[in-house]
C-alpha cells in the first residue's frame, strides 16, 4: 500500500515539476525533445510532433525534460532542422528572462500546486492550530477515573483554550483538589468532563496522571475571511521556513545526515501516513512537494537553482560560460546527488531492518 501511494505521490510531484518546464518551453516555442517521468530504461513511450513522452523504470528518483539547445555546442543539426520546419526554436536562442522561466518553471508550478492544495484544505477543513494530545493515561489516576483516554485532544480547561502542553501542566499544577472542567475531542466527538488533580508530594505539584504531547489539528473555529483567502499561502510559507531551518541545521551540523530519508524511507513513511487518512496523505504530499521544490531551487550543480545561477551570472557580467565547463559542473553535481541517494538509501534499509527486527 505504501509503495502504491508513494509512487502516486512522488510521480505526481515529478509530473508537476517537469510540466512546469514543459509548459514554459512550449509557451516560448522551444522544441521539447523528451518529456520523461522516471530515470533508467524506457518502459513505454509515445511520440507527438517533435516530443517523445516517456515512462521510465525508476519513477521515484525524478524525471526530465530534454530541450533542443539545452546542451550548447552539441551536434543536433537534424533536430534543429526538424524544429525549423515546425517553426520552433532552440533553448539557446531565446532571451534570458524567458530562459529563466523555463529553468524555474518546475519550482514555480510545485509551489503554486502546494498553495492551491493547502488553500483547499484550509477552506474545507480549517487552519492548523496547536493542540494537546493525551499520549497515555495512568490506571487509577484522576484522568483515568474521569474517562479520559489515549488519543484524546484536550481543547479547553475551565473554559480556557489549551494551546500548549506547558501551559496546561502549569494550570493543573496549581489546582490540587479543585475540580477542572475539560472539553475533549475524541475522533469527531466533543466530550465534556471534569477531573480533580491530586497533589504529587515528591514534585509538590498537582497532576491528573496523563502523558501529553503537542500536536496540530485543523479547525475552522475563529477563522476570518483573510484566512480563507491567504490561508494556503501562509501555510506554504510556514512549511517552507521550517524546511529551510532543517537545511541550515544540516549545513551547520546540528543535525546529522543520518536524519535524511530517501525513496525507500519515503515509501515506508507514506504507508504509515496513508493509514492516518486522506487529509494527512494530502498534507504529506504538500510537505514532500515543497521540500523537493526548495532543494531544487538551491544552487547545487544539476539542480534548477544552479541553471538559474549560471544564467544570472552570464546575464549580469555579460560572459558566456563554456558548454564543456557547464557539462563538467552538471556531471559532478549529478554524481554527488547519486552518492547522496545511495547513502540515504543505505540508511533507509538499515533503519527499516532495525524497525521490523524490533517489532519481531
Amino acid at each position: 500500500m505504501g509503495l502504491i501511494v508513494a509512487i502516486a505521490i512522488v510521480g505526481f510531484i515529478i509530473f508537476i515539476h517537469e510540466f512546469g518546464h514543459f509548459i514554459f518551453a512550449k509557451l516560448w516555442r522551444v522544441s521539447v525533445l523528451q518529456f520523461a517521468i522516471g530515470w533508467g530504461p524506457k518502459i513505454f513511450s509515445v511520440v507527438k510532433k517533435e516530443t517523445e513522452y516517456r515512462l521510465n523504470l525508476f519513477p521515484l528518483i525524478g524525471g526530465y525534460v530534454k530541450l533542443l539547445g539545452e546542451e550548447e555546442g552539441a551536434d543536433d543539426k537534424e533536430e534543429t532542422d526538424k524544429a525549423r520546419c515546425l517553426n520552433l526554436k532552440r533553448l539557446d536562442e531565446i532571451e534570458p528572462r524567458k530562459k529563466a522561466l523555463v529553468f524555474g518553471g518546475g519550482i514555480l508550478f510545485q509551489i503554486l500546486t502546494c498553495v492551491l492544495i493547502l488553500s483547499l484544505v484550509v477552506a474545507f477543513v480549517g487552519k492548523p492550530t496547536p493542540a494537546v494530545l493525551v499520549a497515555n493515561v495512568m490506571e487509577g489516576s484522576p484522568a483515568f477515573n474521569s474517562g479520559i483516554k489515549s488519543g484524546d485532544l484536550i481543547l479547553k480547561a475551565s473554559d480556557k483554550k489549551v494551546s500548549s502542553s506547558k501551559a496546561l501542566v502549569e494550570f493543573i499544577s496549581e489546582k490540587a483538589d479543585e475540580e477542572i472542567a475539560l472539553i475533549i475531542k475524541r475522533k469527531d466527538e466533543i466530550i465534556e468532563t471534569s477531573v480533580i488533580p491530586r497533589l504529587n508530594p515528591r514534585e509538590k505539584k498537582a497532576q491528573i496522571g496523563v502523558g501529553i504531547a503537542e500536536t496540530t489539528v485543523f479547525s475552522k473555529e475563529g477563522m476570518k475571511p483573510h484566512d480563507y483567502i491567504f490561508g494556503g499561502v501562509i501555510l506554504t510559507l510556514k512549511i517552507s521556513f521550517k524546511i529551510l531551518e532543517g537545511i541550515w541545521s544540516l549545513l551547520s551540523r546540528r543535525i546529522s545526515l543520518r536524519a535524511l530519508i530517501g525513496p525507500i524511507g519515503i515509501v515506508d513513511l507514506t504507508g504509515e501516513v496513508a493509514k492516518a487518512g486522506f487529509l494527512y496523505t494530502v498534507l504529506f504530499f504538500a510537505l514532500i512537494n515543497i521540500n523537493l521544490a526548495i532543494i531544487n531551487a538551491l544552487p547545487i550543480p544539476a539542480c534548477d537553482g544552479a541553471h538559474l545561477l549560471i544564467l544570472f551570472v552570464e546575464s549580469i557580467f555579460r560572459v558566456r560560460i563554456k558548454p564543456r565547463i557547464k557539462r563538467i559542473i552538471n556531471t559532478a553535481g549529478f554524481a554527488a546527488i547519486l552518492l547522496l541517494l545511495f547513502y540515504v538509501s543505505f540508511n533507509d534499509i538499515m533503519n527499516l531492518h532495525s524497525k521490523y527486527l524490533f517489532k519481531r
